[in-house]
């Protein structure tokens, strides 16, 4: 008899409220107490009709299967049935006779109704039933794990025997009891030793119990057996990649974090059900931005322009630069003042400039929009990154009669940038290629309408800046 092991890698959980009402309770158990589910009824049954003949052996089983077991072996337990850990439920009568009970169960009498409750005295020996076995032995077997177990006494009142068997596990490298699953059955045999090639699942511990069971019930299970480990081997491969990682849920928890919610399926194929999963951000793939619910007052103040780097530009044009971020406290716009001078110019004259974005959306903060209507010139900046000493912004510019470009700067509230992953970032930022649409994890984040392949170049010692 060949069992499905439970699979431990579902990913999604559901909660369901159960309500039970006594008289569909009672039904369900009078209507399944002739199933051949109830593996004890089954055995019983087997060995009362495995000394018929061959062609009375169905009609003496389905006659057995359908006729009332009044009267297991074994007592209801004693004292006070109420402290049962299984009697934390609402009072219920759930039987009426040890008939409507599966297995070995006893229905039995307490203050609270009538239930099913484990059986007591079972190992006691009694006359007409066989003594409970004890497991001998647990072996690997190759490609099956091997069962032995001993023998009751020989009793003629006993009539024929045959067994039950059991089993229990866990994965894991050391053996935890808390960690075992409920008891599954495993077969049904007349022998004293049976190979399960099905458990034969590398990175498990088992433990297997087993009831000698004739035509007047059993004494009870045995023992459960020593624990035992089926070792990983030298061929078993660790799991495969995850599949369909998704993100979805997106939300601000405050303000300055956001909440994803991450999902995937488990890998195709595992020979060991996975137990945990590592989940790993990398900011190597693209520009890491630092989801900041509001980047405006982060951003506010005066800055040093450390870096830059432009698309269009191969020369330095710019030297000095400073600029001062302020937020208009009547519109939604941020404007930049800043000054400079020309990198050519011998009299380094400090010149000024101002340039004002507006703020489409206060949801997506680190978009901005500068719109210069004679030049029908567009500005989308986005602020990629926002520290207290430093921030990265790129500027997508387009103006219908020329090339669009990308352009980055590099800002630092010092004179330079102590942080060379900040530099390095920058870098970053500037090798892109600007397909239809680039995806910018921050914002709106997409930049419409460049069209073209850019690597934008760095000039060592520039320090420069484009309005």
């Amino acid at each position: 008899m060949k069992r499905s092991v439970r699979s431990s890698r579902s990913v999604t959980f559901r909660w369901y409220l159960v309500v039970s009402s006594t008289a569909i309770l009672a039904f369900a158990v009078c209507t399944d107490a002739i199933a051949v589910s109830d593996s004890m009824r089954d055995a019983r049954c087997f060995a009362k009709c495995y000394r018929q003949i061959a062609a009375e052996q169905p009609k003496c089983y389905s006659g057995c299967l359908n006729e009332r077991w009044i009267n297991k072996p074994g007592e209801c337990p004693v004292g006070d049935l109420d402290s049962v850990a299984s009697l934390d439920r609402p009072c219920l009568e759930q039987c009426s006779s040890d008939d409507f009970c599966h297995a070995e169960y006893k229905c039995c009498r307490h203050s609270c109704g009538i239930t099913c409750q484990p059986p007591v005295g079972l190992a006691d020996h009694r006359p007409g039933l066989p003594d409970v076995p004890k497991v001998i032995a647990v072996s690997d077997y190759g490609k099956a794990l091997m069962v032995e177990w001993s023998a009751p006494f020989p009793d003629t009142s006993a009539g024929h025997v045959t067994y039950l068997v059991q089993e229990r596990h866990h994965v894991g490298v050391a053996y935890v009891p808390e960690r075992m699953t409920p008891w599954t059955m495993v077969t049904r045999t007349d022998k004293t030793r049976e190979q399960f090639r099905q458990l034969n699942l590398p990175g498990r511990w088992f433990q297997f119990r087993v009831a000698a069971v004739n035509e007047n019930g059993t004494s009870g299970y045995s023992s459960p057996s020593e624990q035992f480990f089926v070792n990983l081997g030298p061929h078993v491969d660790p799991p495969g990649p995850p599949q369909d990682l998704t993100v979805s849920s997106l939300k601000w928890t405050n303000k300055e974090y956001q909440q994803c919610v991450l999902s995937w399926k488990p890998p195709a194929e595992s020979v060991l059900p996975v137990r945990k999963y590592k989940v790993f951000i990398s900011v190597r793939d693209g520009p890491h931005v630092y989801h900041k619910r509001n980047v405006v007052p982060a951003i506010k103040g005066t800055w040093n322009v450390i870096e830059y780097y432009a698309s269009s530009e191969e020369v330095e044009i710019y030297r000095c630069m400073r600029s001062t971020f302020n937020l208009s406290p009547d519109t939604p716009e941020i404007s930049m003042d800043f000054t400079y001078s020309y990198a050519d110019d011998p009299d380094n004259e400090m010149l000024t400039g101002n340039i004002t974005w507006n703020i489409p959306s206060f949801e997506l903060p680190g978009h901005w929009v500068h719109m210069e209507t004679p030049y029908e010139g567009v500005y989308n900046t986005f602020v990629l990154d926002c520290k207290d000493t430093w921030a990265v912004l790129l500027h997508c510019a387009e103006k219908p009669s020329s090339p669009r470009y990308l352009s980055s700067i590099l800002l630092s509230r010092n004179k330079t940038v102590p942080v060379k992953r900040a530099q390095l970032r920058a870098r970053q930022i500037a090798q892109v290629r600007c397909p239809t649409r680039i995806h910018i994890p921050y914002g709106s984040g997409r930049l419409q309408s460049c069209r073209h392949s850019v690597v934008l170049r760095y000039e060592k010692g520039g320090q420069k800046d484009r309005k």
